[in-house]
């Protein structure tokens, strides 16, 4: 990241990770990094998360733009680059234009074509501009690494300084289960998953271990914690159902109210804001803790609707794993319905090349793979 922010040619970098596994994490830390700088080696930074509502009156009223770097979180989440992609681009960059580098943060997954994310060149082209300026945006782009293993050994050596066996287990565990060395939100909840390893295979498992070990801990403030469950899926929905109406995946602390009365859920005001899966933004809105909570509670509740009561909205390709994943012939046919038929590649060790050429690769997180014929 310094690298490519000391190369004024450089002014667009995008980085590329999938949910879960820290980008916003990495622009906090890269900022307080920043901070601890001498003086005279500080760089002049600014954090939008694109994710909030009209995003771009925050970056207009950034001062001394040409002296500052610009990071922009979360374009995936963006309701605007969620209907078109290129054009949000293009806005953005038109309101970024007077900035000295700009830097995205966004899921791999979101940008849909295979030649919009060359492999070989380190650029990604996405466009077009508007006329007379250009084919294409240009971006250098880099990707946030899964944790390795020294790295994973360090973190739980932390977590467990004494307990060997348990730090051992966790380890076991973690080989196992590829995805919680892509998702250090995920290994946070290692404690959790020990206890249930046993039934434990796949993505969507380990997210409804980590909802069931928040409802356990709940009791204490909620006697009825299923109801905070009921809660949580119907406001995940409402939340995907009406992004496009509110401008963002939030919901202002004014409709949590309304919506508890017309949902005739018994929670009081404080549980609902303190207790649930939600944090509150600088604004006094609420958003799930992470994107892919909303996006686990949302197919959860999804699944178990009447056909007919079934909301008509774009999935994310997240959304579209945690359905599949939940490997219910409901949810099977789900998947396949989108208008093409997958096969379902999971994580874990396999052999590639032939006799004379055999390698062993490790696939850190499982795919929707098409079956049908290129042509």
């Amino acid at each position: 990241m310094d690298d490519y922010l000391t190369k004024d040619s450089r002014r667009y970098l995008l980085i590329l990770a999938d949910s879960g596994m820290g980008k916003t994490s990495f622009f906090l830390n890269y900022y307080a990094r920043n901070l601890k700088r001498a003086k005279g080696k500080q760089s002049q930074i600014a954090i939008i998360p694109l994710s909030i509502k009209d995003p771009d009156t925050y970056i207009e009223k950034i001062e001394n733009k040409s002296e500052t770097i610009l990071f922009l979180d979360a374009f995936d989440e963006d309701t605007l680059a969620i209907v078109d992609h290129r054009e949000r681009i293009r806005e953005l960059m038109d309101k970024c234009n007077h900035f000295s580098q700009v830097v995205i943060t966004c899921r791999t997954q979101f940008f849909p074509k295979d030649e919009e994310i060359p492999k070989g060149t380190g650029i990604i082209k996405v466009g077009p501009r508007k006329a007379g300026e250009g084919s294409y945006y240009e971006f250098y782009k880099i990707y946030l690494s899964p944790l390795t293993d020294q790295q994973v050994r360090k973190y739980l050596k932390r977590y467990y300084p004494l307990q060997l066996k348990k730090r051992n287990r966790a380890f076991e565990i973690v080989k196992r289960i590829p995805n919680l060395k892509v998702r250090p939100m995920l290994l946070s909840y290692i404690p959790d998953i020990i206890e249930n390893d046993e039934n434990i295979q796949n993505t969507a498992q380990l997210y409804e271990t980590m909802i069931q070990k928040w409802l356990i801990r709940e009791k204490r403030w909620v006697k009825e914690p299923d109801i905070l469950l009921r809660f949580s899926e119907m406001l995940a929905v409402d939340i995907v159902v009406n992004k496009s109406k509110r401008g963002f995946e939030r919901i202002p602390e004014s409709e949590l109210g309304e919506l508890t009365n017309q949902w005739q859920i018994q929670l009081e005001n404080w549980q609902i804001t303190g207790r649930s899966l939600l944090n509150r933004d600088a604004e006094g809105n609420f958003k799930f803790a992470h994107r892919s909570i909303l996006e686990y509670l949302f197919v959860r509740s999804f699944l178990t609707m009447p056909p007919d009561d079934r909301p008509m909205v774009d999935w994310t390709d997240q959304m579209k794993m945690f359905c599949h994943e939940m490997g219910t012939l409901q949810s099977y046919n789900f998947v396949n319905s989108i208008g093409i038929a997958f096969v379902y590649i999971p994580p874990g060790n396999f052999t590639m090349g032939t006799t004379d050429s055999k390698r062993y690769v490790t696939l850190s997180k499982g795919f929707l793979l098409a079956n049908a014929p290129v042509t």
